[in-house]
């Protein structure tokens, strides 16, 4: 099952193969996915959050 924990655990394994604009990249995709999700009835923001 995934889990915000788990999809933070993998983004921390990539980060240290790749450089850092990756990492911030990763998790501004996460965060805007969440609030798009936020504002559409039947979605799932914390889904939508490790997805992205």
């Amino acid at each position: 099952m995934l889990t915000i924990q788990k999809a933070e655990y993998e983004l921390e394994k990539g980060a240290e193969l790749n450089f850092e604009p990756w990492k911030m990249h990763s998790i501004s995709v996460a965060t805007n996915a969440r609030l798009v999700a936020d504002r559409i009835k039947g979605m799932d923001s914390d889904k939508a959050y490790i997805l992205g």
